[in-house]
């Protein structure tokens, strides 16, 4: 149960930190991070 935990907050950040580089959807990218690191 908590690799399914773990795994899901690096996509979450992943997909943020993603959206922050190409800079779209800048306020999802940054509460995808933000849950992303508080998460894992």
């Amino acid at each position: 149960m908590l690799a399914s935990v773990i795994t899901a907050s690096v996509v979450m950040g992943a997909t943020g930190a993603f959206y922050l580089l190409i800079g779209a959807h800048e306020t999802y990218a940054r509460t995808f991070v933000r849950i992303g690191v508080i998460a894992g």
